[in-house]
């Protein structure tokens, strides 16, 4: 019976050491993840204040953004103050767009001469229809004057002459932005 004691003695003795360095290695483990979840969280909660910082930041960019695109569009529109759009006139061969705007002038009841026009020429229009004669008259007043008597005045081809009748139609020359409103 002794014997069985003793053996039992020892076997319950190499398994409690085995439990101790089991307990151990446990113990050592839970130390390690503890410290390492420590550590994750502060690096979460420095990334929490960086994220926030970046927020504030990309919300403050996004508003210098949005003060030069209107900024942009303003300039654009304002490098456009003496312009006016013709829609709706065809364009033919070896056309005078000075005589058309002439023409133009006199069935509007506003006398157009070549010093009152800087520049003038076709731009194409994406949708492949006729394109539009731009013109730049040499001052402002001069535009707002064309521009209001040729919306009172129902304009079409036919009075300046062209065989198919069509509506013709003068306009402030919007910048693109403003032309997407």
């Amino acid at each position: 019976m002794r014997d069985m004691r003793a053996a039992i003695g020892k076997e319950l003795k190499e398994e409690f050491n085995e439990l101790k360095q089991c307990v151990a290695f446990f113990s050592t483990q839970f130390d390690a993840m503890a410290t390492q979840c420590s550590e994750i969280e502060k690096e979460n909660t420095a990334l929490k204040k960086e994220n926030a910082v970046l927020f504030t930041e990309c919300n403050s960019l996004k508003q210098v953004v949005t003060a030069h695109e209107q900024r942009m569009t303003d300039l654009e529109q304002y490098s456009r103050i003496r312009n006016v759009e013709v829609k709706g006139i065809a364009q033919v061969a070896n056309e005078k767009l000075p005589d058309i705007l002439k023409k133009l002038g006199e069935v509007v009841s506003e006398n157009i001469s070549e010093d009152d026009i800087d520049a003038c020429h076709r731009v194409p229009r994406r949708d492949g229809g006729c394109a539009n004669i731009v013109v730049q008259f040499s001052s402002r007043t001069k535009r707002d004057t064309f521009i209001e008597k040729g919306r009172k005045k129902r304009v079409c081809t036919t009075d300046l002459g062209f065989p198919e009748s069509s509506s013709v139609y003068i306009n402030e020359h919007l910048c693109p932005t403003l032309k997407k409103l």
